[in-house]
């Protein structure tokens, strides 16, 4: 007879409507990892946002140059309040700024700053060398100080 009871308790749809909700719970977990995981979006290396930084000035997107760069918010809005014809001049510096060819030779990281030197082959507006290339950690992500001169 006890076993027609616990029989009874699971058809009655309690067992089912505990799974469910097990379910449901599961499913919202998964749902909030991953947005968590997606918002967080991917940790660059110094090296890997040096690279970013430069294809953003070889795309001309002025946007993603300043996620790159320390103060970049301050950048990006500064770029916004111009004028048309100033907007058109930045990007055609831009252009006449962007590389032929970089290549990062050298990774010093030391706490939450950091020092990426590049070969970098030039055009008419920066010449060819290597530099150096400032970075500091802030927030979590590599930002470039803009500080950088030839070595």
């Amino acid at each position: 007879m006890a076993s027609d009871r616990f029989s009874h308790k699971i058809n009655s749809g309690k067992f089912k409507s505990n799974r469910g909700m097990f379910s449901i719970k599961l499913m919202i977990i998964i749902v909030i990892a991953n947005i968590l995981l997606i918002s967080c979006g991917p940790k660059l290396t110094p090296t890997e946002t040096v690279e970013a930084y430069f294809e953003a000035i070889t795309n001309k997107d002025i946007k993603q140059i300043s996620k790159y760069i320390v103060d970049g918010d301050k950048y990006y809005k500064d770029y916004e309040n111009l004028s048309e014809i100033a907007k058109k001049q930045s990007l055609e510096q831009l252009k006449s700024a962007s590389p032929e060819r970089i290549e990062v030779t050298k990774e010093v990281i030391l706490g939450d700053s950091a020092k990426v030197t590049v070969s970098y082959m030039g055009n008419d507006y920066v010449k060819t060398g290597v530099y150096q290339l400032k970075l500091r950690k802030i927030g979590g992500k590599w930002k470039i100080d803009l500080g950088f001169r030839q070595k």
